[in-house]
């Protein structure tokens, strides 16, 4: 009996080339425990263009990170937090990030002063902060800026734009 040899048109190497080639979704995550906050900041993010998904609290938006670091084609460009949620804190969830070597850029929201001193000291490239109430170009500077941190920070460690 003559076997015939079955070869498949997707190859294990060419699979993972178009799944590599395929562009990735962008995505800015908004976590406020209070859904008119929340909603405010995402649509002033989509009337720019930005795709922006929205979190609950701390909890969820930890759980979406977590997501989002095991699809491949997905990076979350920055995260927009309160400072006080119940649950996890945007402090924490900022904590977290920093144990992981996590350079994801983040913008404090924040309507107590107080804690402005306690986020500035961590004196972290890709962070800002909001003092509540604060207008759509607040918002919009700050979420470029840590951004443009987060790309110049990446460059830097990896080289790009220096003389060889």
């Amino acid at each position: 009996m003559t076997q015939v040899a079955i070869t498949p048109r997707w190859s294990p190497a060419r699979l993972r080339s178009s799944i590599q080639s395929q562009p990735k979704r962008r995505v800015l995550l908004v976590a406020d425990d209070d859904p008119a906050m929340r909603r405010w900041v995402a649509c002033a993010l989509r009337s720019v263009g930005y795709d922006v998904e929205e979190c609950a609290g701390g909890a969820a938006l930890l759980e979406r990170m977590g997501t989002a670091l095991m699809n491949r084609r997905e990076i979350i460009e920055a995260v927009i937090t309160d400072v006080r949620m119940p649950g996890f804190s945007g402090l924490q969830v900022l904590e977290g990030l920093e144990r992981a070597h996590r350079t994801t850029p983040v913008v404090l929201m924040t309507a107590f002063a107080a804690e402005l001193g306690d986020v500035r000291a961590r004196n972290h490239a890709g962070i800002e902060v909001l003092v509540k109430p604060f207008d759509i170009d607040d918002l919009l500077t700050a979420v470029v800026r840590v951004m443009l941190a987060a790309a110049a920070q990446r460059a830097h460690h990896t080289g790009v734009g220096h003389a060889a």
